[in-house]
């Protein structure tokens, strides 16, 4: 993947700050999506795996912490359970490289 991204990071940091955009309208929209990606792009299983990392972390961040509380003080508070809710039923986030085209193949005349 340096290969592709370069070595001055400028595309990681493309990718970083997309899947943060991403990241970030989900988080506010309530979804937890299924995502989805092109599987011959780098790029594209770059930001569905970060912004997977990320959502992860978000709805069960309550919960890894309640059970560590839970384990240090051998007892149960109700706020420190609360988990985040997502919707129901989940959408799904499909990611794919602007070198696809769900176009071309349909408007393309086989007429000469």
């Amino acid at each position: 993947m340096t290969q592709l991204l370069g070595k001055d990071k400028t595309s990681e940091k493309l990718v970083e700050e997309l899947a943060q955009k991403l990241y970030t309208m989900c988080s506010v929209m309530g979804e937890r999506p299924y995502i989805q990606y092109q599987g011959d792009s780098i790029i594209s299983e770059a930001v569905a795996r970060s912004i997977d990392k990320k959502l992860e972390y978000l709805y069960n961040y309550n919960a890894i912490n309640a059970d560590r509380s839970k384990k240090k003080k051998g007892k149960k508070d109700s706020q420190e359970t609360m988990q985040l809710a997502f919707r129901e039923p989940r959408g799904t986030l499909v990611i794919m490289d602007r070198t696809f085209d769900l176009i071309t193949p349909l408007i393309h005349d086989y007429q000469y």
